[in-house]
């Protein structure tokens, strides 16, 4: 939670209670946040809808860092060793029971904020690059598009150039044939290296295939004896 009083500290009890009941991730979210401009909570609220919509389902709107993590969760979080961190994302990530409290977020006491639009632009960089490999797929499909409509344009000029008779400057079209030809084929082949990059990426980031929610430990077979002082065989 914040140091300037944002986040009341009587919510947290609000917090502890959901905790009680089972969940292990309880985020607080904002219902109202006085004393921010337009452009802030606007900007915010893009965030937060595009990120979600680019794959990182687990992140709550309009819910910032204030939340209760419990220690499964928190062992969880602790297991993902990537260096760029969205915090946000990965506290989700694991999957673990979600609850919400609602608050009004109120004026900072004192200070000012240490997050000019720098600072919430790279964090919404490193969140975007970290939780989804979509803009290496969007710039592959726009790779592959704009090869297309070029392609296109270049049969079109040349069936009009050897059929119509359209006079062109000597030797243009086959240098655009060799430019766009060699266009096309770089496009693409940065395309499908962005798609291994992302899988590189993925990897490279080594978080847990799994996470173990609860064990159990095996009965000792010597309990189990009954009255009449017969075991189970081992």
């Amino acid at each position: 939670m914040d140091a300037d009083l944002q986040d009341p500290p009587e919510v947290v009890f609000e917090l502890v209670n959901e905790w009680k009941k089972g969940y292990d991730l309880v985020h607080a979210v904002r219902m109202k946040r006085e004393g921010e401009s337009c452009f802030k909570l606007w900007t915010a609220a893009i965030f937060y809808r595009l990120i979600r919509f680019l794959g990182a389902t687990n992140v709550r709107a309009d819910a910032g860092d204030f939340r209760l993590i419990s220690r499964r969760s928190l062992n969880a979080l602790n297991q993902m060793r990537e260096q760029h961190r969205f915090i946000r994302g990965m506290v989700g990530w694991g999957g673990f029971r979600t609850s919400e409290v609602y608050y009004h977020r109120k004026p900072r006491k004192a200070g000012k904020t240490k997050y000019p639009f720098r600072k919430m632009l790279h964090f919404a960089t490193d969140a975007i690059v970290s939780f989804s490999t979509l803009p290496l797929k969007v710039s592959f499909a726009a790779a592959v598009l704009l090869s297309v409509l070029i392609l296109g344009y270049l049969c079109v000029a040349t069936v009009d150039h050897f059929v119509r008779g359209t006079v062109l400057v000597p030797g243009w079209p086959s240098l655009i044939l060799a430019t766009v030809a060699l266009g096309c084929m770089n496009l693409i082949c940065i395309g499908i290296l962005g798609e291994y990059v992302g899988r590189i990426y993925e990897q490279v980031k080594q978080r847990p295939l799994y996470l173990v929610q609860e064990t159990t430990q095996e009965p000792d077979h010597a309990d189990e004896c009954t009255e009449d002082k017969t075991c189970p065989k081992k």
